[in-house]
């Protein structure tokens, strides 16, 4: 459904409609902003946290190293521009990044570049305190300990880090989510099953292998090589006090919120 057809007030945002709230097209975020402004209740949860972490601010701690290492924006524009397919999106979202502040600032190119990296190492750590204000509540069932790890600022250096999570020295708690709401995860399941071969994408095939091998043993999903292939459902499933999803990725959370018993409230991809 559309955001203007949204008929509950108690709205969970995947990770999509929290970068919406940052889109360069004003349509898309205006419409969102909108939807919110008629929420009771707004929610997301630290796994969306992380996913807001590992692409729009690390892909801002890109641009700012980037922009140090070239000083110019031609070798910059030549660099990203050489990027293999598989970063097709690291190439937008560092465009895009650097579109919020480009058409704000006057100069030459050092003066640009100068001012864009100020701007980067000011307004980073904000935008992860922003992710947790910027709603009523954030659910944390899988105890997700990388979406804790804030960016930091040192000297002139822009880091968003990463670090990586093992069976062999487990510092969350999603293997015992997945066991308190297994039943959520068999209904996944049973949703992907029911679709037509062309329907089931990698995410959704993903998740219907993860969840047969997290039954036999739960701690493989504290490997964060696996986890993050299911990230819309640890998501959904994390919102489950809420009625309805709002999210832009429409293939996946069609069949979450139907399993689920949640309603989508679409919303356009920026």
């Amino acid at each position: 459904m559309s955001t203007n057809e949204a008929s509950v007030s108690d709205l969970f945002l995947d990770t999509s409609a929290q970068f919406n709230r940052h889109s360069l097209d004003t349509e898309s975020k205006r419409e969102i902003e909108q939807l919110l402004d008629t929420a009771r209740i707004t929610g997301t949860s630290t796994y969306a946290r992380l996913e807001f972490k590992m692409s729009f601010l690390q892909d801002l701690a890109y641009l700012h190293a980037m922009l140090r290492q070239f000083q110019a924006f031609d070798r910059l524009y030549a660099h990203l521009a050489r990027l293999p397919e598989p970063h097709n999106r690291k190439l937008r979202r560092a465009l895009d990044h650097l579109g919020r502040f480009w058409q704000n600032i006057p100069g030459d190119d050092t003066e640009r570049i100068d001012a864009i990296l100020l701007c980067i190492e000011q307004q980073g750590p904000s935008l992860w305190r922003w992710f947790d204000a910027s709603v009523d509540y954030v659910a944390d069932g899988t105890g997700c300990v990388r979406s804790t790890e804030p960016p930091r600022l040192r000297g002139r250096h822009f880091e968003v880090t990463m670090k990586r999570c093992r069976p062999e020295r487990i510092r969350c708690r999603i293997h015992k989510f997945f066991g308190e709401n297994r039943i959520h995860f068999d209904a996944m399941t049973r949703e992907i099953n029911l679709l037509p071969t062309e329907e089931k994408t990698i995410e959704l095939r993903a998740l219907e292998q993860i969840t047969a091998r997290a039954t036999a043993d739960p701690t493989i999903l504290c490997d964060d090589r696996i986890c993050r292939k299911i990230g819309d459902a640890l998501i959904g499933v994390d919102g489950m006090a809420f009625p309805a999803i709002v999210s832009s990725n429409v293939r996946e959370f069609k069949t979450i919120c139907r399993a689920l018993g949640k309603e989508l409230v679409q919303i356009r991809h920026s």
